[in-house]
């Protein structure tokens, strides 16, 4: 057996996915190649060499790989496809595109009368199946064999109909089916009747759209005159007044110039549409510029009243400091509460914490 060069290197081997094998070849001689010489030290040795084997394998595989592997940066893919509205033909296409082109345009009809008449309708139609139903149980409680099947339904089930009479199942068979049809209609109703109502911006953003390119006929057109009638997809939690009196000032012609026009948008937002009159603006880069403007309000609100109070009790020592001070305290309350109010989405009992804190 070849015994390598003792002055083989173990770390140059290990880098090169064999220095297991240099270990086991060094200290094994050839008397011991046998198993059946191996004594129960000898045994114990080998057994260290031949895991430690397996350790240099594992090391020299790791650095070999390290070595081998090419870790490149991620590259922006040119793929990305953005829906232009010049590319959709006038009509259905080109409105449905800009509807979906944004969330605010996402606005639809509910009808809401419609709901209800179904709702009445099948209202109805369950109160006069009840009266049938009780009309059933009260004619079969006067006999002993009405009320053996009104105290068994296993039996009443099984009955079956003479002269063209309805059964206790079959009427309850009815009754399910309505039932869960006025069910699904009445939930559906509450789901559209919780539904935010559109904004009169993002109303009035559509309506200047159709009006002005008049993709449909007047009669197609006509829902979006329905403004009591209409619910929009778009979650409006965290849409507040100052969300709406950023995008109004964008909105104006003179906000569209230069930098302001690129600072919020986007590549994506860009592509939308090669017309003058209509812009799409970032709503990321909206939420963080308003972001910004209300930890602005809130550290003014927060430091401004603390400095005013230490002014008068340090530097002033009058009757009516007092006073001052707690007038001080309740006007920068009302102040915060009202900007949380205008600012935020913030509920009612949460207001009032954040008033009391």
């Amino acid at each position: 057996m070849d015994i390598p060069n003792a002055s083989t290197n173990p770390a140059s081997c290990a880098e090169e996915g064999r220095a297991g094998t240099y270990e086991v070849k060094e200290f094994l001689s050839p008397s011991l190649s046998s198993p059946n010489t191996l004594s129960g030290s000898t045994l114990a040795t080998s057994r260290t060499k031949a895991s430690s084997k397996i350790s240099f394998n594992r090391i020299g595989r790791t650095f070999s790989g390290l070595k081998k592997r090419n870790v490149q940066p991620p590259r922006k893919s040119n793929r990305m496809k953005t829906r232009k509205l010049e590319e959709y033909p006038m009509g259905y296409p080109r409105v449905s595109c800009y509807l979906d082109s944004d969330d605010a345009f996402m606005i639809y009809r509910r009808f809401g009368l419609l709901q209800s008449r179904l709702l009445l309708h099948k209202q109805d139609e369950l109160r006069k199946m009840e009266e049938e139903l009780l009309t059933m149980d009260t004619r079969d409680d006067k006999t002993e064999e009405g009320q053996d099947l009104l105290r068994c339904w296993s039996r009443d089930r099984k009955r079956v109909s003479c002269n063209g009479k309805e059964t206790r199942k079959q009427l309850m068979g009815r009754i399910e089916k309505a039932s869960f049809e006025y069910g699904q209609i009445l939930l559906q109703a509450q789901q559209l009747a919780n539904m935010s109502k559109p904004s009169k911006r993002d109303h009035a953003s559509v309506v200047n759209f159709i009006e002005a390119h008049q993709p449909l006929s007047e009669q197609d057109r006509s829902f979006i005159y329905h403004k009591e009638d209409l619910v929009t997809l778009k979650n409006s939690d965290e849409h507040t007044w100052l969300d709406s009196a950023v995008e109004r000032l964008l909105g104006f012609s003179f906000m569209r110039l230069g930098f302001l026009e690129r600072l919020f948008t986007t590549e994506e937002t860009r592509q939308k549409t090669t017309s003058k009159d209509l812009h799409y603006f970032s709503h990321e880069k909206i939420s963080i510029f308003v972001t910004f403007i209300i930890t602005f309000i809130v550290l003014t609100l927060l430091i401004i009243p603390i400095w005013i109070l230490y002014y008068l009790t340090v530097t002033l020592h009058t009757s009516t400091t007092d006073t001052i001070c707690i007038a001080v305290l309740l006007i920068s309350t009302l102040i915060f509460s009202v900007c949380l109010l205008l600012f935020t989405a913030a509920k009612r009992h949460e207001i009032l914490a954040a008033a009391a804190a």
